[in-house]
């Protein structure tokens, strides 16, 4: 597979202000760097609270106020090998230029997207016209009936209203709006949260068969590891706003690294075995206020003093791994 980066954040850093006048903020992601591959599915796991949502954010270039970036870069790579800097354009620039055409995101409830009093068709005209205002309405209904027949969803689906389909159709239209421009990256925020089982299978397979034959980069956010044991290629493992993990999907799965990791795969249920699993003991810390040091120490079984006192650098492995952690940095 012949793959180059198409995005870059570089030490990354990001509070949620919830009182400028006392000087309350709250650091949602800390000092954090990811370079995503051309025609990869990469996942971005960890419990809730970990910082997925807040990263896709910034990646997606949707860091706006009370959320603001600290300190460094996300880079956007085009087609031409030019490089944008998501971070410092404005919003009407990434609306116009970015957006739905180079990256595009799939948010958690898909009622958040879809305008209640429209039907779907007048949506999708919407978001054509907005981007090409020359565009005629029955030529945009052609390319986007082929669309949805490409994606599996019934033409008549169009002419609802957005509470007149399921949950699981209202997914797959907010799944065929985010594909509308043949974006070369796209984000899916934990895009079946809100259905059941059957139906998650469907939307997984759905995301898989595109990313597959149109060969997008596709980012998949999930608390739920089985989807990405089903989905990725690559796993970035989150934990209080750090990245603590990045590595194949077998690295992951067979040879965790990180002590959180290690003890996520650990309290996975298998097949076939009887075992009574536990959960992670202890709690996410409250990023208000930090613990010093590493921020998994307060639940890590292989907390050490230094993990007490100093943050761990990150540990390039051979592969392509990376581990932050002190059992790897000290030897």
């Amino acid at each position: 597979m012949n793959t180059h980066i198409v995005l870059s954040a570089i030490n990354i850093s990001a509070d949620y202000i919830l009182d400028s006048k006392r000087g309350l903020y709250l650091n949602a992601i800390d000092n954090v760097s990811i370079d995503f591959r051309s025609d990869e599915v990469i996942g971005i796991a960890g419990e809730s609270g970990s910082g997925k949502s807040t990263l896709v954010k910034i990646l997606y270039g949707a860091a706006f106020p009370p959320l603001i970036i600290r300190k460094g870069k996300v880079y956007l790579f085009t087609k031409d090998n030019s490089k944008i800097d998501i971070t410092s354009i404005t919003r009407e620039e990434l609306r116009k230029n970015i957006w739905w055409k180079h990256i595009s995101y799939m948010p958690q409830n898909a009622m958040n997207v879809l305008n209640p009093v429209k039907k779907v068709k007048d949506q999708f005209i919407e978001v054509f016209k907005y981007h090409d205002e020359r565009i005629d309405a029955k030529e945009t209904i052609t390319k986007i009936k082929e669309l949805f027949m490409r994606l599996g969803l019934p033409i008549e689906a169009l002419n609802a209203y957005p509470h007149q389909l399921s949950g699981g159709m209202r997914q797959r239209v907010v799944i065929a709006l985010s594909l509308l421009f043949n974006p070369r990256i796209v984000i899916a925020d934990e895009p079946t949260t809100a259905v059941d089982v059957v139906t998650q299978l469907g939307i997984l397979n759905l995301l898989k068969d595109w990313q597959r034959n149109s060969k997008t980069t596709l980012i998949m956010v999930s608390h739920d590891m089985s989807v990405h044991a089903y989905m990725d290629d690559r796993i970035v493992v989150m934990y209080a706003g750090n990245v603590v993990e990045v590595g194949s999907k077998n690295d992951i799965f067979e040879n965790p690294m990180h002590p959180y990791t290690k003890l996520l795969i650990a309290s996975l249920i298998k097949k076939g075995e009887k075992k009574l699993k536990t959960g992670i003991a202890g709690e996410p810390p409250n990023l208000l206020n930090p613990p010093p040091g590493c921020r998994f120490h307060p639940r890590c079984p292989f907390a050490m003093d230094i993990c007490r006192r100093e943050a761990p650098p990150i540990v390039e492995l051979s592969d392509g791994k990376v581990v932050r952690c002190w059992l790897y940095a000290r030897k």
